[in-house]
């Protein structure tokens, strides 16, 4: 019970990361450099204030510091790449490199699909960051020598 708490944790964190990439590149930010911070008053979050789903349940959607709103949107999108990372790593197929990389692919999608949304352009550069995971799975593949029909 234990792995799949914590694999909703590492989902919903990368989901976290997932937004917070997307509506970064949608304001021009960059999503490497800089801290978290409030979009409102621009405060520093602390690593308290960074944990998926339940900081945001904690403080009933609002920041610590200034008391704004924080959109349900970045719940729903932790909630659920919390539940998809349990759904795909628990009950997926294959080895679990290949449910990780599935996971990793469909992270990349919800990205271009967020930004997508907003800007109907996807940037290149994460045209080229969906390919990775699969290029990794592909690599990762164990070839087995066909059998011999006769």
């Amino acid at each position: 019970m234990l792995y799949l708490f914590l694999r909703f944790m590492i989902g919903s964190a990368l989901f976290s990361f997932a937004c917070c990439t997307a509506d970064r590149s949608l304001r021009s930010e960059s999503f490497v450099r800089g801290r978290s911070h409030c979009d409102s008053c621009g405060h520093v979050l602390s690593f308290r204030d960074m944990i998926p789903v339940l900081s945001w349940l904690l403080r009933k959607g609002r920041c610590r510091w200034c008391g704004a709103r924080i959109p349900v949107h970045v719940f729903v999108w932790e909630a659920a790449g919390g539940i998809l990372c349990v759904l795909i790593l628990q009950y997926g197929e294959g080895v679990l490199f290949h449910r990780w990389m599935l996971f990793l692919y469909v992270s990349v999608l919800m990205i271009m699909s967020r930004i997508d949304r907003k800007t109907c352009r996807i940037p290149v550069f994460l045209q080229y960051w969906s390919a990775v995971p699969v290029v990794l799975d592909v690599l990762m593949v164990q070839d087995h020598p066909a059998e011999s029909v006769c």
